[in-house]
């Protein structure tokens, strides 16, 4: 059986490649665990919700100065909705199946070969009768992406039972807005009948060696910790595209093709732009230690750029 999360697929259709990269955590995330500790404490009835949060955080080395950001995050995941406690069906996934790092998470089978895993940060009963997933988001970025919620809404429907409805909603805890969608069961079945074809493209694409894993060139290409060997990458950037490649007519039936080729020179343009920055880093580097010198008969100097508006720096 294989456990499928909404991350996983996220990232295999990114670049199947990418899948081999190891998680590594970093000081907005942990920032963002302490955070959800808190709001679970406050769900939970816990009077002293806020002490849960900066226990939390010191244990990540988090400093204070972030204690007065992560109050206001706090009160706005309280301030989201009036929810009756009684109505709560689940905090942080307590209610999960399995257990990793001190977290619970939950594993719906869908079929004999693969099920879906995850945790739900709150689950709750709404005034309508409807099912209501919320997922809370820390960080400044907007999520565009909603299989993370059609997961989390595929899985309600069948883990808790037959509901009207099931309404999935993020909450930027951050940002100060909510993103809400409500899942009747047409919407279900698509999400389902998306997600099925997905998975076995997924299946089939780990049962090859890794070295075989296909690569994709995407938007985050420069963040990957292959991309230096990546070959897809690489020969993305070494293209120079010409703007008659890219000549297409306004119409609506070539909406697809246009993304497509808009999402392709975005990607060459932000590969383009990590390489111009890594190169200055090192030309400057190497100017800074040895100033001025002569190479091959041209002269390298490093010089500031003084700003036309300026006088007497």
């Amino acid at each position: 059986m294989e456990w499928l999360s909404a991350s996983k697929l996220k990232k295999y259709r990114k670049c199947p490649f990418s899948l081999q990269e190891p998680f590594v955590t970093n000081p907005a995330v942990q920032f963002g665990e302490a955070v959800h500790k808190g709001i679970a404490e406050a769900y939970s009835g816990n009077p002293n919700y806020f002490e849960e949060y900066i226990k939390k955080a010191r244990s990540f080395k988090i400093d204070s100065v972030k204690d007065s950001e992560a109050r206001t995050a706090i009160d706005f995941a309280l301030s989201f909705r009036e929810i009756d406690r009684d109505s709560i069906l689940t905090i942080e996934s307590e209610d999960g199946d399995v257990e990793f790092y001190g977290k619970k998470f939950f594993q719906t089978p869908f079929s004999d070969k693969w099920g879906l895993r995850g945790a739900m940060d709150l689950v709750f009963i709404n005034d309508n009768g409807d099912i209501e997933i919320v997922d809370w988001k820390t960080g400044q970025s907007k999520e565009d992406d909603d299989l993370q919620l059609a997961i989390y809404a595929l899985v309600a429907w069948k883990k808790y039972g037959q509901f009207p409805n099931v309404r999935t909603s993020f909450v930027y805890v951050q940002q100060g807005f909510v993103q809400s969608f409500t899942w009747d069961s047409e919407n279900l079945v698509s999400a389902l009948n998306y997600l099925m074809p997905l998975v076995e493209e997924y299946l089939n694409e780990i049962s090859k060696p890794k070295s075989e894993w296909k690569q994709t060139p995407h938007s985050w290409c420069k963040y990957c910790s292959y991309c230096s060997t990546c070959k897809a990458y690489n020969q993305q950037l070494a293209e120079v595209p010409q703007k008659s490649q890219f000549e297409i007519e306004t119409k609506l039936e070539n909406l697809p093709r246009i993304m497509e080729l808009f999402n392709k020179v975005k990607a060459i343009s932000e590969a383009a732009d990590s390489v111009m920055s890594s190169l200055k880093y090192k030309y400057e580097q190497l100017l800074t230690e040895n100033g001025r010198v002569n190479i091959g008969g041209r002269t390298y100097e490093l010089k500031e750029k003084v700003s036309r508006y300026q006088y007497d720096l």
